[in-house]
């Protein structure tokens, strides 16, 4: 008879105890809007003869040219114990601590809050959305020919220097 009761117990208290869960509205009000630049435009520029594009999070692609008639004249591409391009032919390649690309070349690239802020000579802002609003200066200032090309979804801009002596 005390198991009966025991067990008539346990059942009439599990069946009333409920949980509580948490309210879903002070937790949809800590929400931030981040902005991502994954989809951004990459701005593009030629060093050592090795065609760079350089997205705003710091991660690059590159071109070279290849020789099809022997396949031993092209581009050596070096890479470091991490798997990071440290040279790609004669042009060395820096990091930053957090694998974001400060030098290619004689190219110095700086960030600001983790978005590339300036390449060379060439000063970038971006919207809110992470597009690129104003360009100002050049990739190369000192070279006599200078090849940028920054690329948005509607246009191609391409800008030629030439400093004459």
């Amino acid at each position: 008879m005390k198991k009966l009761a025991v067990v008539l117990a346990g059942l009439f208290i599990g069946a009333t105890a409920f949980a509580k869960t948490p309210n879903t509205d002070n937790l949809n009000n800590n929400k931030r809007i981040v902005t991502t630049y994954r989809n951004a435009e990459p701005i593009i520029f030629i060093e050592g003869g090795i065609e760079f594009y350089i997205y705003p999070n710091g991660n690059f692609n590159y071109n070279t040219k290849i020789n099809y008639a022997n396949s031993r004249r092209g581009n050596s591409v070096i890479k470091d114990r991490t798997g990071k391009i440290t040279r790609i032919g004669t042009v060395n390649i820096n990091y930053d601590r957090f694998g974001n690309i400060t030098r290619a070349g004689t190219i110095n690239i700086n960030y600001n809050n983790a978005v590339v802020s300036k390449i060379g000579g060439l000063h970038v802002n971006y919207n809110r959305n992470g597009k690129i609003v104003t360009r100002k200066g050049s990739v190369k200032i000192n070279n006599k020919v200078t090849k940028t090309k920054v690329i948005t979804k509607k246009t191609v801009v391409k800008t030629t220097n030439k400093n004459r002596r």
